[in-house]
């Protein structure tokens, strides 16, 4: 029978040679001077050798459990040594790193832009620790302190798309029969985004950064514009996106929002810059004839969604690497009228142009439009903005 030391001392010979322990466990030394534990068994009538595993990451104890564990199999007519293979297919084809394969099989439809940045996302953030693990070694708390991780460094962006990319790919599992549950579910996308401060203004070097790095990246066009418009504008992103060209007149520079379609459920006009005509002019290419100034790709009879503007500027944002403090894009309307109060412009005028109510007494009683003076604003405005990022 063997035992630690025994087999330590057991040295390589020209051939390959056994050396018996019990119950039919015998360890045969290579002339390599590898040392493998093997079992051989007779099944269906046909002669089979089991191979345990190699001495030194297999022990010798971990060996006879093995080979108890082998005989009970046995017993139940199963093959030993085709259970291993079995097994170590079942194992490479359910890893996550084999189910990515799958998924992006299973979803060639994907836009380039987004099939790019899921590839980059997973390359970066789950490939390295997760591509070889089973799908039923993942837990949702190995999943949420990823994100969490990667919410840390200024990504939020990237945090929400490694959940979609854990969801989707489990999904897609359970759906080809796959008898586990999905870790992602219980990780609420709402509770990824860090908490930014809603007292963020960007300073012009802010803007000049994000705009060049707008400009730079792979985003479809009608989304940059989209973003550009919520800077130029200073509307909010429901009321950009949801813009229909029967509702702007470039002969009088005017863009009339209907009351149903603004916070307040007031009409606003937004007085438009030479900057704003110039690229509505461009999205006239974009629309193809949509009744929307920002349709849906996929849909011209349905406008943009909110989501591909945020997550066009999110990313936009996170490509920016710490250069600037995290904003999101509804501060661009807190930036306009910081910027605009310190260069002295009435606050009226601002207020109006920001379509903000107000619902003091003064409030009540002033109905002025004041149309020249918030023309000039706007004007001024845009011609800021370019003036930073030229």
């Amino acid at each position: 029978m063997l035992n630690d030391t025994k087999i330590k001392a057991l040295k390589p010979q020209e051939k390959q040679y056994r050396v018996t322990d019990r119950d039919g466990l015998y360890l045969v030394v290579l002339p390599t001077g590898t040392k493998t534990f093997r079992y051989d068994y007779k099944i269906n009538g046909r002669r089979e050798t089991y191979t345990i595993g190699v001495y030194g990451i297999v022990t010798l104890a971990r060996a006879r459990e093995m080979l108890l564990e082998a005989k009970r199999l046995l017993s139940d007519g199963i093959s030993p040594s085709q259970h291993k293979q079995d097994k170590r297919q079942f194992e490479s084809e359910n890893t996550f790193g084999a189910w990515w394969k799958k998924y992006l099989d299973a979803n060639q439809g994907f836009a380039p832009g987004t099939l790019k940045m899921k590839i980059s996302t997973y390359k970066k953030d789950i490939e390295p620790n997760y591509a070889n693990k089973l799908l039923s070694e993942i837990k949702t708390s190995h999943i949420r302190k990823l994100c969490e991780d990667i919410n840390e460094r200024g990504a939020p962006t990237t945090a929400l798309r490694v959940k979609t990319i854990f969801n989707e790919i489990y999904n897609l599992a359970i759906i080809k029969g796959m008898d586990i549950p999905n870790p992602a579910t219980p990780i609420i996308s709402k509770g990824i985004y860090a908490k930014v401060s809603r007292n963020r203004a960007l300073t012009p070097n802010d803007i000049n950064l994000f705009i060049a790095k707008l400009n730079e990246s792979e985003l479809y066009p009608a989304i940059k514009l989209s973003i550009e418009m919520l800077l130029y504008t200073m509307l909010r992103k429901s009321e950009v996106v949801n813009a229909k060209w029967g509702e702007i007149d470039f002969e009088s520079k005017t863009w009339t929002r209907p009351a149903e379609r603004m916070k307040a459920r007031r009409a606003h006009n937004v007085y438009l810059s030479e900057q704003v005509i110039a690229r509505l002019k461009d999205l006239q290419v974009y629309s193809r004839g949509s009744d929307y100034v920002f349709p849906a790709r996929g849909n011209k009879s349905k406008p943009m969604a909110v989501s591909s503007t945020n997550r066009g500027a999110n990313e936009t944002i996170e490509k920016l690497n710490g250069q600037v403090e995290p904003f999101v894009v509804h501060d661009f309307r807190r930036t306009a009228s910081t910027i605009l109060h310190e260069k002295g412009y009435n606050t009226d005028h601002i207020e109006k142009c920001l379509a903000h109510v107000d619902s003091s007494v003064r409030g009540v009683y002033n109905k002025a439009e004041y149309e020249v003076e918030r023309r000039i604003l706007m004007q001024d405005w845009a011609d800021m903005i370019d003036k930073w990022v030229s």
